[in-house]
C-alpha cells in the first residue's frame, strides 16, 4: 500500500534580479536610502513573518539544446514561506521562494513526444 501525506505541487522560484519593487513586493521587505559615510546605500528592512501572497503564475521554460518550449501556467499560486538564502564569493545571489500552486497547473509543450 501507498501511503501518501501531502500531495501538493510546491515549485521554488528564484530571484535573480535585485530590484526595489521586486523585493518589496515578494519579500516583504520595506526599502530605503540612507547614507554610508558619503556613500548612498539601500537598508532593506524585512520583517520576521510576512502574509501569504496569492498570485498567479506564468513560467516559460526553454531547453536551449533542442529549441523546444514549455509554459506553466497557474492560475493560483501561494507564496508563504521563505527558503534559505546562501551568500557565496564569486556567485550570484539568488533570492529562492517557495510557492504552492492551488487547483491545477496548466502545460503547454511544443514536444513531439507529448503530442498526438
Amino acid at each position: 500500500r501507498t501511503y501518501m501525506s501531502d500531495s501538493s505541487t510546491k515549485l521554488t522560484a528564484s530571484l535573480v534580479e535585485h530590484k526595489k519593487f521586486t523585493v518589496e513586493a515578494y519579500l516583504g521587505a520595506v526599502i530605503t536610502k540612507v547614507k554610508d559615510g558619503g556613500k548612498d546605500i539601500a537598508k532593506i528592512v524585512a520583517p520576521a513573518s510576512r502574509t501569504v501572497l496569492r498570485l498567479c503564475m506564468v513560467a516559460d521554460l526553454f531547453d536551449v539544446t533542442t529549441g523546444r518550449h514549455r509554459r506553466y501556467v497557474a492560475e493560483t499560486v501561494e507564496l508563504g514561506e521563505r527558503s534559505d538564502q546562501t551568500y557565496k564569493v564569486g556567485d550570484l545571489t539568488i533570492m529562492p521562494f517557495p510557492v504552492e500552486a492551488i487547483g491545477h497547473i496548466d502545460i503547454y509543450s511544443d514536444e513531439p513526444a507529448l503530442i498526438v
